[in-house]
């Protein structure tokens, strides 16, 4: 019997960093020296102390729990492209020289940053079920092969998101890369309550059928390369999280 895990290939990466469909999103990611990840965690505090103070409501980090454990993502809600003309608020709450040495001293601890604009698509996404307290997620990122996007969008409505939701599923957040691009066309966060749930056959598998679910991802290979997946863990100590808001 195939284990949840082994079908991931098709849809996933797991990653609670994105708890929620906003319009646009800032992904960044960041691989920190091994022998500084206290320092960096550190300097996380420090600003996120600055930020609520000036009024910052929502950063979520996540760190990744399978695969390297000195990656971090960093999620933040965008208000719109014009906001990115503004000034940081980081600057805001720190001044700027203030933000000056903070940025010094944490480009020492990183080994890379990257740095994507998402936007969500509530057309494809799954909402969490209410009172359900997923302790990981998956992250998947990957790209469309050329001139596949319309075909593979197509097939995300018509029939794989519609085979999720018979299946149960819910906590599946689907986003597509507005900047940044390669490699990472699309973003999917899925939520999973814990490792157990790994043991089991993936939902869409059980519900339709060994032979039902092959036939529902013939093809969606040549639509799509480049995979990556990571399982990730919400930090809550380096994030700012609504307080009304879900905690994963």
């Amino acid at each position: 019997m195939k284990k949840w895990v082994s079908c991931l290939v098709f849809t996933f990466i797991v990653a609670p960093v994105l708890a929620k469909d906003g319009d646009l999103w800032n992904l960044i990611t960041i691989e920190i020296n091994p022998d500084m990840t206290a320092e960096w965690e550190a300097l996380q505090k420090e600003l996120n102390a600055a930020l609520k103070e000036a009024g910052a409501t929502e950063r979520r980090v996540s760190q990744v729990v399978r695969g390297p454990s000195s990656e971090y993502f960093i999620a933040e809600p965008l208000e719109s492209f014009a906001a990115l003309d503004e000034p940081a608020l980081m600057a805001k709450a720190m001044g700027e020289a203030g933000a000056a040495r903070w940025v010094a001293r944490v480009t020492k601890c990183v080994k890379n940053r990257r740095v994507d604009t998402l936007e969500s698509r509530p057309d494809l996404s799954i909402p969490l079920t209410a009172g359900r307290t997923p302790k990981l997620a998956v992250m998947e990122t990957y790209e469309n092969n050329p001139g596949r996007y319309p075909d593979y969008n197509d097939w995300l409505i018509n029939k794989w998101v519609p085979a999720q939701k018979k299946a149960g599923m819910n906590g599946v957040l689907y986003f597509r890369n507005t900047f940044g691009g390669g490699r990472r066309d699309w973003t999917v966060v899925t939520f999973v309550d814990g490792w157990g749930t790994f043991d089991g056959v993936y939902p869409v598998r059980e519900t339709l059928g060994n032979e039902a679910y092959r036939e529902l991802i013939a093809g969606s290979g040549a639509m799509r390369s480049n995979a990556t997946r990571k399982v990730i863990r919400l930090r809550p100590d380096l994030s700012i999280i609504p307080q009304s808001g879900p905690t994963q």
